[in-house]
This record gives structure tokens, C-alpha cells and sequence, in this order.
């Protein structure tokens, strides 16, 4: 998880000399990042570039905003999310998102951190961290055979879905846990699409939170949109669409949870400056055995599948474990640390990898 936009330069006496980091996640799986990314910044790795996807496609958004990181200011922000404000009944017109048990809003506790002086939302190309966000977009032929649940605008999910509002956490589970079952069926490339929002011009020009807004944005579970107010983005992302023929946006998870690959390839096309960069892969997600969650079997297996692909783009993947449940949206304060402790301890045995991988390497010419 990258800590700072700091590019280290690339000469002909030095071989490897930055790293980049392509994260992926599942929900409350990826709070583990924060603890693995501050447990590098103090052993003084300083990454280049974050290609991130789903949860690790905000946490990642989060720590690109300043090229230096203030972790009490994090881990506070963390502590005070609130789930009322995070996630609401289906309230928002469907226009770009796919609909699903409740409204994914980070706007009303991020937006702040996203502003420029003027005001404007901070778009990807404006942060000072090297950043980008794989979004998965559902394609147009999938999406018109998708049943009527996937493609409800608020309209007629509201009523269903506005009591789910005032329900706990707990009692949200088994809705969500249904809902996260069918997810497995967008592991398919037949239905869905990466695409990597900061890779060209126009994506690039994105509000840096709806860009990871999207790619969080589970499907049948949370329901991302832009506001209806944002007629820049509107016309944005409808050209994207029909760029890409596609008729929503999701998590990018289902179509590349691990996005080693992409972020591979991005540094190969000069995305900061240097194709010396080590691939640090971040795997949450991957299958684990847990009696209590067999439900998410068939979801972990469909990213074990995908990792297959991703694997020899990576220079060297951690994998996490044990993490937070996929359903527990917004932990209390105490499993947030917790998990804080885990993704520090998951990274500790490679410090001396990464510290040798990133020496720099001399030769004669």
C-alpha cells in the first residue's frame, strides 16, 4: 500500500529502486491494509504507485491524498465512521451503479478530505500519490439478461429496501450474505470487464472518491452513484460507457481482485517514470477456511481462479490472515484495531525481501 508519492530515480547504476502495490479486497477483509501499510512506512519503505481495487481501492485512495501519512489522523477517521452515514436505504437514482440492498455515500464523511482549494472535487489526476482504481463494468449484453433485483431503479427498490436502514449490522447479515453468494456469478469475463479509471484521458479526469466509490461497489449488495447534481461526471461516465459498451459499474474485485497484471502493465507503459518497480501484491480474499462463513466458498474460489493470471506479474504477493468478516461493514473500534495488529504481523516476515528486492543494482557497461 503505497505511503508516498516519492519516485526515487531510475539510472543506469541502480536496477530495482521503487515498488508499487496493487491491493485487493472484499469489503472489511482490506482494513487489514492499514496496519500492513503503516507497518512498512515505518520500516521505511516508501512506495511509488497504487493500482487498487474495491476496499483497497479507498484505503489506497485515503493514503494518496498527502505525500506523507499521519496515521493517528487515519486510524481517528477510521475509529469515527458511521455506519448511518456510510451506507442508506436505495435513495439515489440508478444511473451508472448496479442497485443493491443499500447506497454506498462516502461523501458525506470523505468528501471533505477530496476538495481542492476552489472547492471541486479532487479529481484522480490531481493526487499527489500515483493512483488508480480497477472498476469492473458490467456489460451491456450480461446486463439485460441480469434479473429485475440487479437492474431496479430506487424507485422500485425503495420500498423494499428503506426498512434495512434501520436494522443493525447483525441483523443486515443474512440479507447480505445471500447477496454476496450471487456475486459469484459476476467472476465471469463474459460479464464483466476491467477498466482501469486514471489509465487514459478521460478516466483520469474522474472524481478520485467516485472512482473508488465504483469499484467498492459490490453488486446486489451496495448501489455506488454519482449525485445527481454532478453533470460533469454524468457526461463522463456515459461516454465511458459507451466506449466501453457497458451498462454499469461495479467492484472491480470481480473482474480483477488482485490487479497485479494491470498494475504491471501500467508501470511497463511509464505510469511513474521507471520500469524499475517490484509488484508488492496485497491478497485478503483468498480461500480460507472458516466454518462459519462457507457461504463464501464459491466467491474465493472464483478470486483463486483469477490469481492464476495475476501471479507472475507479481514480484511478491502477502496474504492475509486471519481478517475481519466480509459482512462486518464498518467495525467497532476495538476489531479495528485488531485487525490492525494482523495486517502489521502479515507483512513483518517480508521486510527483509522487500528491503533486499528494493537495493539498488549496479552494472558495468
Amino acid at each position: 500500500m503505497p505511503t508516498t508519492s516519492r519516485l526515487l530515480s531510475s539510472t543506469p547504476s541502480a536496477g530495482r529502486n521503487t515498488w508499487c502495490s496493487p491491493p485487493g479486497a472484499a469489503a472489511s477483509t482490506g482494513w487489514v491494509y492499514v496496519g500492513a501499510a503503516r507497518r512498512l512506512d515505518q520500516a521505511g519503505v516508501q512506495p511509488s504507485y497504487i493500482l487498487g481495487t474495491s476496499m483497497g481501492a479507498l484505503i489506497g485512495l485515503i493514503m494518496s491524498r498527502t505525500p506523507t501519512q499521519n496515521w493517528d489522523e487515519h486510524i481517528a477517521l477510521a475509529h469515527g465512521l458511521d455506519r448511518r452515514k456510510l451506507f442508506a436505504p436505495i435513495g439515489i437514482k440508478r444511473k451508472h451503479g448496479m442497485s443493491g440492498l443499500l447506497t454506498l455515500w462516502l461523501h458525506d464523511s470523505l468528501g471533505h478530505l477530496f476538495r481542492q482549494e476552489d472547492g471541486t472535487p479532487t479529481r484522480i489526476n490531481q493526487l499527489p500519490v500515483a493512483y488508480e482504481a480497477v472498476v469492473a463494468g458490467v456489460r451491456r449484453a450480461a446486463f439485460d439478461k441480469l434479473p429485475r433485483r440487479f437492474r431496479a431503479t430506487a424507485a422500485s427498490m425503495r420500498s423494499r429496501v428503506a426498512p434495512l436502514a434501520r436494522y443493525s449490522q447483525r441483523s443486515l447479515a443474512p440479507a447480505i450474505a445471500t447477496r454476496m453468494w450471487q456475486v459469484a456469478a459476476f467472476f465471469d469475463p463474459r460479464v464483466v470487464r476491467p477498466i482501469v479509471f486514471g489509465a487514459d484521458s478521460l478516466t483520469a479526469e474522474c472524481d478520485a472518491l467516485d472512482a473508488a466509490g465504483f469499484s467498492a461497489a459490490i453488486p446486489g449488495v451496495l448501489h455506488y452513484d454519482i449525485d445527481d447534481a454532478n453533470t460533469r461526471m454524468d457526461q463522463l461516465l456515459t461516454e465511458l460507457a459507451d466506449r466501453e459498451s457497458i451498462s454499469a459499474l461495479v467492484d472491480g474485485g470481480v473482474s480483477s481482485n488482485v490487479p497485479a497484471e494491470q498494475a504491471w502493465r501500467r508501470v511497463q507503459a511509464g505510469k511513474i517514470g521507471t520500469r524499475n518497480a517490484m509488484v508488492l501484491a496485497w491478497d485478503c480474499f483468498h480461500p480460507q477456511w472458516d466454518p462459519r462463513h462457507l457461504w463464501l466458498q464459491p466467491i474465493t474460489q472464483a478470486v483463486a481462479l483469477q490469481h492464476v493470471r495475476n501471479a507472475p506479474f507479481a514480484d511478491h504477493v502477502i496474504r492475509f490472515s486471519p481478517t475481519l468478516s466480509p459482512i462486518d461493514l464498518v467495525p467497532e473500534p476495538d476489531r479495528f484495531d485488531t485487525s490492525l495488529g494482523w495486517g502489521a504481523a502479515a507483512v513483518e516476515p517480508a521486510l527483509p525481501l522487500l528491503a533486499k528486492l528494493l537495493e539498488p543494482v549496479g552494472w558495468d557497461e
